[in-house]
């Protein structure tokens, strides 16, 4: 059976041929990046540490995060909000090389299978442990990446409970707002938006 789902993928390289597994990680990545989205949001208002990094990001500046080639992804620029979104989550529609008509963004974070998306946003590893286990590709200037990569790290602390948290990151920072007003903060603003 994996043979043979193998060699579909590999016949159809467009993501049209989907197992349950790769619907599943989909999903929950996709959900994981709006969550992250709108958890940078808050932490920018409550946390220096990450308005420190996110403010170290020119105003204007593109970040596309990508799961896979084929998987959800978020694109937000860097704003006096700290980020706003300028795309929808959705599928990345190109496998390395866009058309012309489609800019590219400043920062490009893709990991590069679905399988290592899924085990970050799912806290089995950290990202930045993923960042320098090269699982994933850059592409932009790398000061810029380090501060979004710290900004997701301080993320993890606040969105993954203690035990998690203390597998995953070298030091647990005090957090500056509970988790629960986080993920009340962050359920509030998915309503409104």
């Amino acid at each position: 059976m994996k043979m043979k789902e193998r060699q579909a993928k590999k016949n159809n390289p467009a993501g049209k041929y989907r197992t349950p597994k790769d619907i599943i990680q989909y999903s929950v990545c996709a959900v994981i990046l709006k969550f992250l989205y709108h958890g940078l949001r808050v932490l920018y208002r409550h946390d220096e540490r990450v308005r420190q990094d996110l403010d170290r990001i020119e105003r204007g500046t593109t970040i596309r995060i990508s799961c896979s080639a084929h998987g959800p992804s978020l694109e937000i620029a860097a704003s006096e909000n700290g980020i706003d979104r300028i795309g929808h989550i959705g599928r990345v529609n190109c496998t390395g090389c866009c058309p012309a008509e489609e800019k590219l963004p400043d920062i490009d974070i893709r990991f590069k299978s679905a399988d290592f998306s899924f085990a970050v946003f799912t806290g089995r590893i950290g990202i930045a442990e993923a960042f320098s286990g090269h699982m994933m590709y850059v592409n932009g200037d790398f000061s810029k990446i380090m501060s979004l990569v710290r900004c997701m790290e301080q993320a993890e602390r606040y969105l993954f409970p203690s035990f998690i948290g203390r597998r995953i990151l070298k030091t647990l920072l005090p957090k500056k707002i509970s988790s629960l007003r986080l993920y009340a903060s962050i359920l509030f603003s998915m309503l409104l938006r």
